[in-house]
């Protein structure tokens, strides 16, 4: 059977890119990010719907919905000087294409 790209609804920071190339794209805007302490780059990253299903791991410690990663992650590191490489960007579409594993 032919691989058929999920619908998946494009972010307007990503215009042209393929659906798998914006979710390998996000890890590094997300790290960025950090870096540059740019909150409109970093809601970016996340959809609009269904932040409370977003289930995340970041340095081993588990996040689940948009609340608590803003929380924990970004309005904790976001203020202090960092410095962000991603590599190893790996990403699995689901079966329905309705939701992506991005590993990094």
């Amino acid at each position: 059977m032919p691989y058929t790209p999920p619908e998946i609804k494009q972010n307007p920071y990503l215009t042209g890119l393929t659906p798998r190339e914006a979710c390998a794209d996000l890890p590094t805007r997300l790290g960025l990010s950090f870096d540059i302490f740019d909150r409109d780059l970093y809601d970016s990253c996340w959809t609009n719907v269904g932040r409370d299903e977003i289930d995340a791991s970041i340095a081993g410690i588990p996040m689940k919905g948009y609340k608590e990663l803003k929380e924990k992650c970004y309005d904790l590191i976001a203020p202090m000087d960092t410095f962000h490489l991603v590599t190893g960007i790996r990403v699995n579409f689901a079966e329905d294409g309705k939701s992506a594993q991005i590993t990094a």
